[in-house]
């Protein structure tokens, strides 16, 4: 796991000139899908302790992450964090203790795909630098430097399925073992869910450049992994590991409220959420029967105090 927060998207080919992302770290958001539970820790081993409001009493059942592989790494320090918080706090759980953790690759939960983020990687001279734009034009006989050569961009920029531009789940257990140091190298067992291989909220196979994902898709997208992932995990704590963009879509339909009172994802920031399943017996005019999702408000939003000094007074606060 590499402190300095730089991460590969993938192993090769490079991503643009460098073939590193700087700084754009994986963001936690935590569901609590039991109404009566505390908040939930996202302990993560080497650069993350968790703060006065991230601690719980609760074990995490499921580990769900964005296919890049910066995020992967994070959630493997993550996996290792709860190992140990299980082992220290003498805590097991029917069928779903830490110890038997495994990342989850979901494919759902992947940086949002709008031309900012092609940006950040296809372009000739591309840095990492999210919505990237060369400081002179590129394209001949245009004086704007937004305009683009279509010949010039990353071929992989052109594949109409982003499933394409993800490692697989061998490799991403390959390249874990190869970054992740020596607690994750003699790992007894895979890290990554081998078994994993459908999301519960799969992309759409038509974006590439010139053909993005819209802000309302990438809504749709946050309200259909949230839903389902909360169904599928009935009184369960599950983490989930992300990007600045999917973090504030999910604050968005969770809430209803503007991505703004979030606010921009500080340094590992992470959030908790809990919900009610509500029965609804059809008569609210709508005759349809079955549970609903209700959300409550958020436990905790966009927190990063884990990465602070313990010894400071925001440390101590909570805040």
């Amino acid at each position: 796991h590499n402190t300095t927060g730089t991460r590969n998207n993938r192993s090769s080919p490079p991503w643009g000139t460098s073939g590193l992302r700087p700084a754009r770290f994986s963001r936690a958001a935590q569901l609590d899908t039991h109404h009566n539970s505390t908040v939930g820790s996202t302990s993560i081993k080497g650069w993350a302790r968790p703060g006065p409001a991230a601690r719980s009493s609760r074990s995490t059942e499921s580990t769900n992450c964005s296919p890049l592989l910066r995020c992967c790494q994070t959630a493997a320090g993550a996996v290792v964090g709860l190992e140990e918080e299980e082992e220290q706090m003498g805590r097991t759980s029917t069928g779903g203790s830490s110890s038997k953790l495994k990342i989850r690759i979901e494919h759902g939960i992947v940086e949002s795909l709008c031309e900012k983020w092609y940006r950040s990687w296809c372009l000739p001279g591309s840095d990492g630098t999210w919505g990237y734009c060369p400081e002179e034009p590129t394209v001949a006989g245009s004086d704007s430097v937004w305009d683009v050569d279509i010949a010039t961009i990353h071929p992989m920029a052109k594949i109409p399925s982003p499933s394409e531009l993800f490692l697989s789940r061998a490799d991403m257990e390959k390249r874990l073992r190869e970054s992740c140091g020596e607690v994750i190298q003699t790992r007894s067992g895979d890290i990554v869910d081998q078994d994993y291989t459908e999301s519960i909220a799969p992309l759409a196979d038509n974006f590439c450049w010139g053909t993005f994902e819209s802000r309302k898709m990438q809504l749709a997208r946050a309200s259909e992994l949230t839903t389902k992932l909360a169904a599928r995990h009935p009184g369960e704590t599950i983490l989930l590991l992300s990007h600045g963009s999917p973090v504030t879509h999910m604050f968005e339909v969770i809430t209803g409220k503007d991505w703004t009172v979030h606010g921009v994802c500080g340094y590992a920031s992470f959030s908790t959420y809990a919900h009610e399943r509500v029965v609804n017996d059809g008569d609210d005019g709508d005759g349809e029967e079955g549970i609903c999702i209700v959300w409550k408000e958020p436990l905790v939003t966009n927190d990063s105090t884990h990465v602070l000094d313990e010894t400071s007074a925001e440390y101590k606060s909570g805040h």
